[in-house]
């Protein structure tokens, strides 16, 4: 039901320690202690810049269905994308912001699921109407 993730997920992260740890042991039986000394120094720095990457990075939409529930929802994950402002959403949940509406006269709610300064996906649901805010 929801598209794969972009961000760098939990498994991702260990299976680049793990290469980096990989790379360390052979530079540590090929060039000595202090090729694995480097090696060790270039991972955790790789890895640190890694990590500084996703909480650098403002507000993210990952996903934005608007619809009636189940299965029952549009992608509208572009036109959310286009309410972004300065890291942020605030717009009334109403047929001008999703002109295209597929259910017509019928109680829908927009899905969002988003991140803001870190890796964590979250995820907020309201009613048409109502205001949509975030972070």
């Amino acid at each position: 039901m929801w598209p794969r993730e972009t961000l760098m997920t939990l498994r991702d992260f260990l299976v680049g320690v793990a290469a980096g740890l990989t790379v360390i042991i052979i530079a540590g039986h090929f060039k000595g202690e202090t090729g694995a000394l480097i090696a060790l120094g270039l991972t955790v720095l790789l890895l640190c810049v890694t990590e500084l990457y996703f909480y650098s990075r403002g507000l993210v939409i990952h996903y934005a269905g608007h619809g009636m529930g189940d299965d029952e929802y549009a992608d509208v994950t572009n036109i959310v994308k286009s309410q972004v402002k300065n890291d942020r959403i605030n717009f009334v949940i109403d047929g001008s912001v999703f002109p295209d509406d597929p259910y017509q006269n019928k109680k829908k709610f927009l899905i969002v699921r988003y991140s803001f300064q870190s890796r964590r996906i979250r995820e907020k649901i309201k009613q048409d109407g109502d205001r949509m805010t975030l972070p």
